[in-house]
């Protein structure tokens, strides 16, 4: 992306805009991936500093709640979203860390704790079970909590989700790689939707239109969100 003609010449029109002149610096891909990596070991310093604070704030006690979920992509990669949650030594803030982003080979319980452990060493250098007192997951995923010895604690707003994909035809069920319960209807009812949100969304213009005709058939409330990492 980086080296591509159009992305450079993105970036050349907002260098001037912003009162730049001659040519925009643009990092290069190999040069970009250097960078990437250095902020993210200062990333790996910082928490590891996070980690001994919360230790001796905690006089040695569990500190933060681990949290993770899984996703299946439209390619049929799987990833793992592994992160933490917990409040700072001095009681300012809640923070939610995000500690990887891990593609996993399967959906096993053992490749998915596999990936919560090494995220979780390779931010803080200990295991989930020297800091992590509870997790929160899917129920899908609550047996994994049994392998680091943490309370089976799952996430409600994962069920109701689970049930309004289920009956628009999002989420789905196989068997022998077949799918048992397909609603097509519903998947291309969702497409049109999106695409009446993207369009109304646009512009400012689009938005009013759809603002008075909500008023003329007295809808009290209207609003778009467009998952622009969800195609429906």
């Amino acid at each position: 992306m980086f080296d591509d003609d159009e992305f450079r010449a993105m970036c050349q029109a907002f260098y001037e805009a912003g009162g730049g002149r001659d040519t925009a610096p643009c990092l290069r891909r190999h040069v970009l991936l250097k960078y990437v990596n250095a902020k993210f070991e200062c990333f790996r310093k910082l928490c590891k500093i996070l980690g001994q604070d919360m230790l001796e704030y905690s006089e040695g006690n569990l500190f933060y709640q681990e949290m993770d979920d899984g996703s299946t992509l439209a390619n049929h990669h799987k990833f793992l979203a592994v992160g933490i949650q917990l409040i700072d030594p001095l009681l300012q803030r809640n923070h939610t860390i995000c500690l990887g982003m891990r593609r996993l080979k399967g959906g096993t319980h053992e490749q998915n704790v596999e990936a919560i452990e090494f995220c979780t060493e390779r931010a803080f250098g200990m295991s989930t079970k020297q800091i992590a007192h509870s997790r929160i997951a899917d129920r899908a995923a609550k047996g994994i909590s049994k392998s680091f010895e943490l309370s089976k604690d799952v996430c409600g707003i994962h069920n109701v989700d689970q049930v309004g994909q289920s009956a628009t035809g999002r989420l789905t069920r196989s068997k022998d790689k077949k799918v048992i319960n397909p609603f097509p209807e519903g998947v291309l009812l969702l497409k049109k939707v999106h695409k009446q949100a993207v369009y109304f969304s646009q512009s400012p213009e689009r938005w009013e239109n759809m603002m008075e005709l909500a008023d003329r058939v007295r809808c009290v409330s209207v609003s778009c969100i467009v998952p622009y990492n969800d195609a429906t």
